[in-house]
């Protein structure tokens, strides 16, 4: 009985001993790793008026492999501006290594989303971004490496813009950064003259009665009043050369 009892605890322990390095290679296949993809988004001034703060952000608008397949992947790119200049930022993919090579082994499309924002007009630059490997020295103790961020890389394409379609330009030169130029339109309502807008404001600033209908009659009177004042100034001169 105590012999049956031993070779039960041994054969356990030989279980748990072999399924080890099968855990292992399981937690190495949904291990999530971190990818980044660097980007720089200009703000120019298209009209008179200074931009002010403003928040963009980019999308994936499109990959090879259907949406189902990297669920579980999230990324992220946002920068937040004030003013004219250059602002750099990343863009970010978290997720299942399996679920980021599949949704970018091909090549994503990355733009710009369009914020709708009056006065804004949206960048409408496009890049493909694509995963690769990055070789590695391996010793012969390596047998199944960690898979790790350092290992992969994420590569800039141009993309080739036909009707509403996207297509990475595979034969071109990978770039360092995407690069995103938003304009801002809008104009400031300023007067180009202000001696104009001061007389403009003093006439503003005049009472109104309402009533301007007699306004002709009293024109016609003071003038009637002014030529009688004249008249009789004359006649009084007149006299007083007769009597001397």
């Amino acid at each position: 009985m105590m012999k049956r009892r031993v070779f039960g605890v041994l054969l356990s322990l030989c279980l748990v001993l072999a399924l080890i390095p099968v855990a292992a290679f399981a937690e190495d296949a949904v291990q999530t790793i971190s990818l980044k993809a660097p980007y720089t988004t200009t703000v120019e001034r298209g009209g008179s008026a200074e931009p002010g703060k403003a928040v963009f952000e980019l999308e994936v608008v499109d990959a090879k492999e259907s949406e189902e397949s990297y669920a579980d992947v999230t990324y992220s790119g946002s920068v937040t501006t004030n003013g004219e200049g250059n602002y750099s930022s990343e863009m970010t993919f978290t997720g299942p290594f399996e679920q980021l090579w599949k949704m970018l082994c091909e090549g994503a499309i990355v733009k710009q989303v369009d914020g709708g924002e009056e006065g804004w007009t949206y960048a409408d630059e496009a890049w493909g971004l694509v995963l690769t490997d990055i070789p590695v020295e391996m010793s012969l103790d390596d047998v199944s490496p960690e898979i790790n961020s350092n290992n992969y890389k994420l590569i800039i394409l141009p993309v080739v813009c036909e009707g509403t379609q996207y297509a990475i330009n595979w034969e071109a030169k990978p770039l360092e950064e995407m690069t995103f130029t938003n304009t801002y339109t809008k104009s400031a309502s300023e007067p180009t003259n202000p001696d104009d807008a001061s007389s403009d404001a003093n006439v503003s600033a005049l009472p109104k009665t309402g009533d301007s209908s007699n306004l002709t009659g009293w024109l016609i009177l003071l003038a009637v009043s002014a030529a009688a004042v004249a008249g009789a100034v004359v006649y009084s001169r007149r006299r007083k050369n007769a009597r001397e």
